[in-house]
Order: C-alpha cells, then sequence, then structure tokens
C-alpha cells in the first residue's frame, strides 16, 4: 500500500491553501464504494469516503483552519488503513487500493478546481520573482527556503513522478510548519504581509502544480 504514502501529499499541499468557487461535493468514489468480508475495511471505507467530501466541502469555506481540520481527519483515517491490508486477500487489496487511489485523485482534483485561480500563473510560482522582506532575518530566510521549495514541488510535478513529488512537498510542509514560531518576531503589519505572501504562493504553487499533472504524462 505504497500509494498511500505517495498521493496524499498532494492533497496535504492542497489543504494548506484558501479556496473558493463552488462544486459538488458528493465524489463519485464515494457514492458506490466497494464493499469487502472484513467489517474493519468496510468502516473504513465509509469514513474514509466521508472525510474526503468534507475536505471537498472545507475547500469551499476559504478558511484555512476548517480546511486544515477537514485534511487532518483525512490523513488521519487515510493512516489506519495500512494495518488493514493484513486482513484482506490479494484480490481484495488490490481492489481496495484502487479506490482509495482513485478517491484520492478525485478529491485533490475537486480541491484543485476550488483553488484554481481565474489566471493561473506560469509554473514557476509568481510570488517567489520578488519576494518581500523583513525586519527579522530568520524570516527573511525561511521566506528564501520556502520559495525554493515551492518551486521544486511545481518541477516535481512535471516529473510525474509521485516519490519525487512526495519528497518536495514534504520538504515544503516541513518549511512551512517553521513560519508558526516566527509570528511572535513580527509586527502586526509585518505579521500581515508574511501570512498574505504565505497565501498567495500557496494558492499560485497549488495551480502550477495542477496545471503539470493534468499536462499529457512524460513518456515512458
Amino acid at each position: 500500500m505504497k500509494f498511500f504514502h505517495t498521493l496524499v501529499m498532494a492533497l496535504a499541499l492542497f489543504a494548506l491553501a484558501g479556496c473558493g468557487g463552488s462544486k459538488n461535493t458528493g465524489l463519485p468514489a464515494t457514492q458506490n464504494p466497494p464493499t469487502f468480508p472484513v467489517a474493519a475495511v468496510n468502516d473504513f471505507v465509509k469514513n474514509f469516503s466521508q472525510n474526503a467530501n468534507d475536505v471537498v466541502a472545507a475547500a469551499k469555506t476559504k478558511e484555512n483552519a476548517v480546511i486544515a481540520a477537514a485534511a487532518a481527519k483525512f490523513n488521519e483515517t487515510l493512516a489506519k488503513a495500512q494495518p488493514l491490508a493484513g486482513a484482506l486477500k490479494q484480490d481484495e487489496l488490490a481492489k481496495l487500493n484502487d479506490w482509495v487511489k482513485t478517491l484520492i485523485q478525485q478529491t485533490q482534483a475537486s480541491v484543485s478546481a476550488l483553488a484554481a485561480p481565474q489566471n493561473p500563473p506560469t509554473p514557476s510560482a509568481a510570488a517567489t520573482q520578488n519576494p518581500p522582506t523583513f525586519s527579522v532575518a530568520a524570516v527573511n530566510d525561511f521566506v528564501k527556503t520556502f520559495s525554493q521549495n515551492a518551486n521544486d514541488i511545481v518541477a516535481a510535478a512535471k516529473t510525474k513522478d509521485n516519490a519525487m513529488l512526495a519528497a518536495a512537498a514534504t520538504k515544503f510542509n516541513e518549511t512551512l510548519a517553521k513560519a508558526q514560531p516566527l509570528a511572535g518576531a513580527l509586527k502586526p503589519d509585518e505579521l500581515a504581509k508574511l501570512n498574505e505572501w504565505v497565501k498567495t504562493l500557496v494558492q499560485q504553487t497549488q495551480a502550477s502544480v495542477s496545471a503539470a499533472q493534468q499536462a499529457a504524462p512524460a513518456a515512458k
């Protein structure tokens, strides 16, 4: 069930951005989900279907806290799938894998569609070209690193390599997590400026990754 760790990272990235627009929240894969002879697996399918639809609904709110909470539940439920693998036969495990992969892709696509700006930026995130500067050196270091992480994700998305994309997204999220402790070092006006820049960069990165993933697949 390796793909659990390589596909969910994109959703984690998308869940960081404030989203807009409207779209039906009933994802196709949740309408007629597969059933299994193991009750715990059926419970997982039911909960994961609800989590996926909740993530899409949260994306419509434009509330980062709501989106983050929905994404956290989605990832928590996804993590519970791994221990279930041993309870299934190979054909049932393959069926579960395919369904989870499809649902993640549908969730990702729905969130991407909601978050995509009217005029999406070109693949190199525009917010990295002239990033803001701050009075605190550590914040400027964060801005530099986060800009590089964003462009690295876009470059990874172009390769169609899930492992590479997962690695880039992990670094992106690790750097983003370091922003919170820096908040106390900034004045309110600078903190507002940092928040706005981070939100813009996440949205631009998201749009660029979505565009790269929708492009024709690379030749094998």
